[in-house]
């Protein structure tokens, strides 16, 4: 933990999960806050014939909704289950409705910072409704590409895991045990950011030295460059073009790309942060992109 508060009282946090959270602890308790983990099996965002797998139920139910009344912010890890069933607007709209309901009984939870929701991980356990592998993973890129529209709209926070398809296990649903520390060092940081940002400045005393300070930024580093290394598209590139060109070009189209990669066999990867600029950006790169008639209009500009 970077900083500590003066505040007496922990802070307690609640998290909603279907089976992804398993593997994390149900109470972790430090100095200055609560993380508490539900788990379900099975978990949807609304089931009307199971009731005891349905979060807008089970959130009017004890001991949820206690939690709900004593956290600070609430996370909610819940969207497989769901679009392995029903279509990405449909679970849109549930959770819409969710949000209207938590609110209502709740206002103090009517921040940003109050509500997380973490985009859906990747899966290929195809269903009746999906399938094929490829049906049920184009539901979910839609999904999380809108999430990002709602949470705009409705003023909530966008949680992103990275998780990659290689970080499934071999039903293609869950996370592979060798992996299942992604899930609970992503909750356990998400709530160290929130705790730190909420600490006034000057409340706010550093307990890091010197050294501990970079091997964090280095780990941060490393973090970043590995989700760059998953999110990249490929385009061909006309010999006459040159790395200091294509930057050019693509800041002149706002292209919101974090790193480029050395030509080779006349071919570019452009890397990006996260998917969700990697699936809006994507249609804006036609394959021509970057074609010796492109390049001579660069030229005459």
């Amino acid at each position: 933990m970077t900083f500590q508060s003066t505040t007496s009282t922990p802070k307690q946090y609640f998290v909603l999960a279907d089976s992804h959270g398993r593997f994390v602890p149900r109470l972790t308790t430090t100095p200055t806050h609560q993380i508490i983990i539900q788990s379900i099996s099975g978990l949807k965002w609304i089931d009307d014939d199971q009731h005891h797998l349905s979060a807008f139920h089970l959130l009017q139910t004890y001991p949820i909704f206690s939690h709900l009344a004593s956290a600070t912010a609430v996370m909610f890890l819940i969207g497989s289950n769901s679009l392995r069933k029903f279509s990405a607007s449909i679970a849109l709209n549930e959770i819409q409705h969710i949000i209207s309901n938590l609110r209502q009984q709740h206002l103090h939870l009517a921040k940003k910072d109050s509500i997380g929701i973490v985009t859906t991980f990747p899966c290929f356990k195809f269903s009746y409704i999906f399938p094929t592998p490829a049906l049920i993973q184009h539901n979910i890129n839609i999904f999380n590409e809108q999430l990002y529209f709602l949470a705009t709209n409705l003023n909530f926070r966008i949680v992103d895991f990275a998780i990659q398809p290689y970080h499934l296990s071999i039903d293609q649903l869950h996370i592979d045990n060798y992996y299942s520390n992604l899930v609970s060092n992503n909750i356990f940081n998400y709530f160290d950011r929130l705790i730190s940002t909420s600490i006034p400045a000057d409340q706010q005393v550093s307990r890091r030295s010197n050294d501990a300070l970079m091997r964090r930024n280095r780990r941060r580093h490393l973090r970043l460059a590995e989700k760059q290394a998953c999110f990249y598209i490929c385009k061909t590139v006309n010999p006459s073009w040159t790395l200091e060109i294509i930057k050019t070009y693509l800041q002149q189209n706002q292209i919101p790309f974090a790193k480029l990669s050395t030509i080779r066999n006349n071919q570019l990867r452009i890397r990006f942060n996260n998917l969700h600029t990697l699936q809006v950006t994507g249609s804006r790169l036609p394959t021509n992109f970057f074609s010796f008639e492109n390049f001579s209009q660069v030229l005459s500009a």
